[in-house]
């Protein structure tokens, strides 16, 4: 797939391009929802988050203390976890497609809007 975004995309940051050709040799499996505070609070003992909710994603953590801290303790009761590469992840994300969303291009209204997160991010 190509991994990157055009230049002229809206929204796009200088470390997002050039646009590259990758190749994804081996398969994956990416969970289609965030870490809970509920699997952290079972891993990790404690519950970092601010806005409390067993359902919602964990927040206040750092990518270091998932590395470090949190993955190693869930593969000791279930081997295999690992964050995704970059690669992995972008893959995953475009789903298919060459947009700056899965569900086409991002049009920015305004300094603060766009229109088409609304169906897919909130």
């Amino acid at each position: 797939f190509r991994m990157g975004s055009p230049k002229d995309e809206p929204g796009r940051y200088d470390d997002e391009g050039p646009r590259h050709e990758v190749i994804i040799r081996q398969g994956y499996w990416l969970f289609d929802t965030p870490c809970t505070q509920a699997l952290w609070q079972a891993v990790m003992g404690k519950n970092p988050s601010r806005f409390q909710s067993p359902t919602r994603p964990v927040e206040q953590v750092r990518w270091k203390e998932v590395q470090d801290d949190f993955l190693p303790a869930l593969n000791q009761r279930i081997p295999g976890f690992v964050l995704p590469s970059e690669a992995q992840w972008e893959y995953a994300c475009r789903a298919g497609t060459e947009t700056a969303l899965y569900t086409g291009p991002i049009d920015l209204v305004g300094a603060n809007n766009a229109p088409a997160l609304g169906a897919i991010a909130w």
